[in-house]
């Protein structure tokens, strides 16, 4: 009901019987048969006082007696106005004004006239002000005092149409203005809403985004996917030609070989990019669970089922799952996927109406199925459900071409995450690239890692390693003097080889042209030249 509806009051006569009579008996409206039951039976109570609120049939009623004086009988004695929704309206503003106040943004008012009637304690904040001082002041006035330099409030009132500046407050800071009119059903506007927002907050927001949107990326970015292998390059090949159609995929290899990252760019490369990624590690969920984490179950399935909750199944609708391990499934649960791929469809723990879901599955695992399935550990028939496509992902002994590529990435990516700015030495390319890496991709990520994070100084020497690495290398230094004779080409190439090898041990102990020229007695331009020669571009220590 509209405020000029019911605040309009029902009025009444005095009746020669003493009682009351509403103005306009024959035809009165429902408004006014309601407040003339209101009226009598808070006479009948002995409630009709002048000026007090009554409730009658869940409605309260405000009553007046002589609202126009006493001057005759043709006047009516009492006006009655149903007040029950301008108590709501009360209540509402009061809850608009508390939402207004915990606005992050500044929230200002101005009435059809440019005058403030509403600031919140944001707003204050940004202008450098207070209410008191803003409160019934006209725009023009706030301008003279500094508050803004922008009227743009006035420009809303005179066209009615939503405006956005960016303007420095009375505070100093730059803020983004938008204004937005409120017009009646007639198209008037009877006040303008500004909500101001300080530039730098939301510039830090952004970045604050941006970088975590970069960060995300990083963990499904295909550029992860550092490769110069031909045997990796046609993995990644193939893995780009499943991303176009919509088939299950079974990929394998060792732990750590890069499953996860050819099930990301499967994703990313194909129609459910930007959909949901969900990755269930099979051999991480204890067997009782299994179910209910992957399926979901329904409030009051099992004793402390509170509530529902929402498998993971259904968290990946319209995206992809990936089941990594999936050779540590169970076989019942075996069966209950092999109904999913089939139907796409499934039921929550203890449901019985069916969950329809649109989603890719991609499964990876380090195990042999073919002989799972001899042995009775998978099932056959999910065994060819999934492997529709199978992707053979090479273990990193199998690609050393993709060694020294990996080492320069993820040495990249640890020393921006850290803000360092290590180094490998040659000798230590050396060493990494002959190290057989059983933990493939992932040992070679942590080992670089720990090579950032506990290193003392920048260059990261051929000691640093870890034991097992270097009690697998031999280095050149370990040939025979004979061996090393045998070797030599030339006086020239000898006399290099061991200049190369001189320049390389004692720059691990003094990492900078000076104190390499100090030690050994020789110019500092002459270290610079045999360090550039011998080691590459260094920053200096």
């Amino acid at each position: 009901m509209r405020y000029d509806q019911f605040l309009v009051p029902a009025l009444f006569f005095k009746a020669a019987d003493g009682g009351y009579r509403p103005l306009g008996r024959n035809g009165v409206s429902r408004a006014a048969e309601d407040a003339f039951s209101a009226l009598l039976a808070a006479e009948k109570q002995g409630l009709l006082q002048d000026g007090g609120i009554i409730s009658h049939d869940g409605q309260q009623y405000f009553f007046l007696k002589n609202p126009y004086g006493t001057g005759g009988t043709d006047l009516p004695q009492v006006a009655c106005w149903n007040v029950t929704e301008l108590s709501q309206a009360e209540q509402e503003k009061e809850l608009l004004e508390q939402a207004f106040e915990n606005f992050c943004d500044g929230m200002c008012i101005t009435d059809a006239n440019g005058y403030t009637i509403y600031v919140n304690g944001a707003y204050e904040s940004l202008t450098n002000s207070s209410r008191d001082k803003l409160l019934g002041k006209h725009i023009f006035d706030h301008i003279s005092a500094g508050v803004m330099k922008i009227p743009i409030e006035l420009a809303v009132l005179q066209t009615g149409e939503p405006s956005t500046v960016i303007q420095r407050m009375g505070g100093g800071k730059l803020t983004f203005v938008t204004c937005v009119p409120i017009t009646s059903r007639e198209g008037k506007v009877q006040a303008v809403v500004s909500s101001v927002r300080d530039v730098a907050t939301l510039l830090e927001f952004y970045n604050q985004l941006k970088n975590d949107a970069q960060e995300l990326d990083k963990e499904v970015d295909v550029d992860a996917l550092v490769s110069r292998s031909p045997k990796m390059n046609q993995v990644v090949a193939i893995a780009e030609q499943m991303a176009k159609v919509d088939t299950t995929l079974l990929i394998q290899g060792d732990t750590g070989a890069g499953k996860d990252m050819i099930a990301h760019l499967v994703h990313n490369k194909g129609s459910r990019k930007g959909k949901p990624f969900i990755k269930v590690n099979c051999g991480a969920i204890p067997e009782p669970l299994f179910e209910s984490e992957l399926f979901g179950y329904e409030k009051g399935a099992f004793t402390g089922a509170t509530s529902g909750k929402v498998g993971l199944l259904e968290l990946a609708n319209y995206g992809t799952i990936f089941l990594d391990e999936i050779g540590e499934m169970p076989l019942l649960m075996q069966v209950k996927l092999l109904t999913v791929i089939q139907d796409k469809q499934f039921y929550r723990v203890g449901g019985t109406k069916p969950i329809e879901v649109d989603i890719r599955i991609i499964v990876a695992t380090n195990r042999n199925l073919e002989k799972m399935v001899s042995a009775g550990t998978f099932r056959e028939d999910l065994y060819y459900r999934l492997n529709v496509v199978n992707i053979q992902v090479p273990p990193l002994r199998d690609r050393p071409e993709d060694i020294v590529p990996l080492l320069l990435f993820f040495l990249k990516q640890n020393n921006q995450k850290y803000g360092k700015k290590k180094f490998l030495l040659p000798e230590t390319y050396d060493a990494l690239r002959s190290y057989h890496w059983p933990g493939n991709v992932r040992e070679l990520q942590n080992v670089v890692e720990q090579l950032v994070v506990l290193g003392s100084h920048d260059l990261i020497a051929y000691n640093d390693l870890p034991v097992k690495i270097r009690r697998g290398y031999s280095r050149p230094e370990s040939q025979t003097e004979l061996q090393q004779l045998e070797n030599v080409q030339s006086l020239a190439s000898a006399r290099e080889d061991f200049e190369a090898r001189l320049i390389r041990r004692f720059f691990q102990q003094y990492p900078s042209s000076y104190k390499l020229a100090q030690r050994l007695q020789i110019s500092q331009s002459t270290a610079s030249r045999l360090i550039r020669k011998y080691i590459g571009e260094h920053e200096e220590g």
